[in-house]
């Protein structure tokens, strides 16, 4: 496998060519080392994907930190049927205390991330979760912005 850093440079790359072709209406993405942003326009709060190489993983989520995160965490936990039916998954809810971050996660395993030709599948998904998760959070989240 190549140096990590040139093996997501790459992956990421070949996911931006597709995404600029597939999606409308999703904030343009962010690339940073082995994971890709999406911001939400929510501080403390974005969506992101990732590629985790030794566990051959792609994961995508949304993650919440700062001051305001237990309280986000929270009020999005309290819809969790209705995000859950926008999402079309079942995502992992998760809170670490020692990281002071929440996720809500949904994961793709993969026989090989080295293996090109499954890329655009991966990219595929990593798309069509990016509209999901916008979809059942970006809405949430902003409603909560006066709130807190």
């Amino acid at each position: 496998m190549a140096h990590l850093s040139d093996f997501h440079r790459t992956y990421w790359s070949a996911f931006q060519d597709m995404a600029e072709i597939e999606t409308s209406g999703l904030p343009k993405a962010i690339p940073s080392k082995s994971y890709m942003i999406f911001p939400v326009g929510v501080g403390g709060a974005h969506l992101a994907a990732s590629v985790l190489v030794s566990r051959n993983l792609v994961n995508f989520y949304l993650l919440i930190q700062g001051k305001h995160r237990d309280e986000m965490f929270a009020h999005l936990h309290t819809q969790k049927a209705k995000i859950e039916l926008d999402l079309r998954d079942a995502p992992v809810w998760t809170i670490s205390s020692n990281a002071n971050r929440a996720r809500v996660t949904v994961q793709l395993s993969v026989d090989d991330l080295d293996n090109r030709k499954d890329w655009p599948r991966q990219h595929r998904w990593i798309i069509e979760k990016a509209k999901n998760f916008e979809k059942a959070f970006s809405a949430r989240l902003h409603d909560l912005r006066g709130t807190l």
